[in-house]
Order: structure tokens, then C-alpha cells, then sequence
């Protein structure tokens, strides 16, 4: 139901420097946080929808900086 929201919303975030392995593989890490971390979703405080768009976004964000990290000691070490 959320796959497409959270690939678009993954995407936005990694399109530049991420293949398409590592979009799919920030949406599977979205779902699989979900499934182990139950209790971290609380619907009093907002919607699903949501909670798992920010969730996205982060892990995005996150899988960004690794890459843009590892480019960087790549670059140094040809250096």
C-alpha cells in the first residue's frame, strides 16, 4: 500500500548518488524496521502514512551520507 510513496519519497532523496539497488533497498529497510520495531509506531501521535514517510526519509538521508563517505575514502585513496 506504501511502496510507491516511499520509493518516490527515497528517490527524491538518493537520485544523484544511489543506484536503483539502493532506493529499493532504503524502502526494504523502512518495512523491515516496521516489522521488528512494532511498539515505535504510535498512532496517537500521527498516522502510518506518515510515521513510515519519515522513516524513509531518514533512512535515505542516512544511506546518502554512507555513500557520499564512501565516494570521499575512495577518491582519497586513488589520490
Amino acid at each position: 500500500k506504501y511502496s510507491r510513496l516511499l520509493w518516490t519519497v527515497a528517490a527524491n532523496i538518493l537520485k544523484t548518488s544511489a543506484s536503483e539497488e539502493d532506493m529499493e533497498e532504503c524502502v526494504a529497510d523502512v518495512f523491515i524496521h516496521l516489522w521488528q520495531h512494532p511498539e515505535k509506531f504510535d498512532p496517537k501521535r500521527g498516522k502510518l502514512k506518515v510515521w513510515l514517510t519519515v522513516l524513509a526519509r531518514t533512512k535515505a538521508i542516512d544511506r546518502y551520507r554512507a555513500i557520499q563517505k564512501r565516494q570521499e575514502l575512495e577518491a582519497a585513496r586513488f589520490c
